[in-house]
């Protein structure tokens, strides 16, 4: 079932107060740290979710996400202030609405409420996967992975350029500058990335061998 079908369920009551917005890549929708006034439903477009460490340094906690709810979580849950940033990465189009039409529709029963419950579950599943999938000492996968994905394209067809700052990587891996850089030499040295300035730059061969390794792991 598409969002949009969704929408066109809700009561005239709320479905009035839907107030459409759009997005380009690299506009914020969402600023870590103001206070919750909206709910987000977008019907196309993905974007990164942002965090910030106890140091304020940011990382991407989930990049390139497709999902069709921003800030509902954080307004059923009581939550007064953002928890993350949300930042275009492609044209996001969706609808916003208030605080309090979005509490509303949470108690209004119709297809929301299950679709929403069923997007969350299946969120809910995929996130506990991701988390048990690495054992604490197999950071070198969770790395192998991480490196894999910063590829947008369906398949091998060109390099992985990463430029994220190294502290950044560490926290969004969970594992200390040290451990992080360990492996990054590691991978180096088996010839699996190259260093470049401040870049990590994986060719269409490395990326090959990088998916052996991971796939004789898993």
């Amino acid at each position: 079932m598409h969002i949009q079908e969704v929408i066109n369920s809700f009561p005239f009551t709320i479905k009035s107060q839907l107030r459409p917005v759009s997005y380009h890549p690299g506009d914020i929708i969402i600023h870590e740290g103001d206070e919750v006034l909206y709910g987000f439903i977008f019907i196309s477009g993905t974007v990164d979710v942002i965090k910030s460490d106890i140091q304020g340094r940011k990382y991407i906690v989930t990049k390139n996400h497709t999902g069709e709810f921003c800030s509902l979580m954080d307004i059923y849950s009581n939550h007064t202030i953002q928890c993350a940033t949300i930042q275009a990465v492609t044209d996001v189009i969706g609808y916003k609405l208030k605080k309090r039409h979005c509490l509303e529709l949470l108690s209004t029963q119709c297809l929301f409420q299950e679709y929403l419950i069923t997007t969350w579950a299946t969120q809910f599943y995929s996130t506990n996967t991701n988390n048990t999938r690495y054992p604490m000492y197999s950071f070198k996968y969770k790395l192998i992975d991480f490196l894999l994905t910063q590829n947008n394209s369906p398949s091998m067809c060109k390099e992985i350029v990463i430029t994220i700052k190294r502290d950044e990587l560490a926290s969004s891996l969970g594992s200390s500058r040290r451990t992080l850089f360990r492996l990054i030499k590691e991978l180096k040295e088996d010839n699996l990335i190259s260093i470049e300035k401040n870049s990590i730059r994986i060719s269409i061969t490395q990326q090959a061998a990088l998916i052996k390794v991971f796939d004789e792991w898993e």
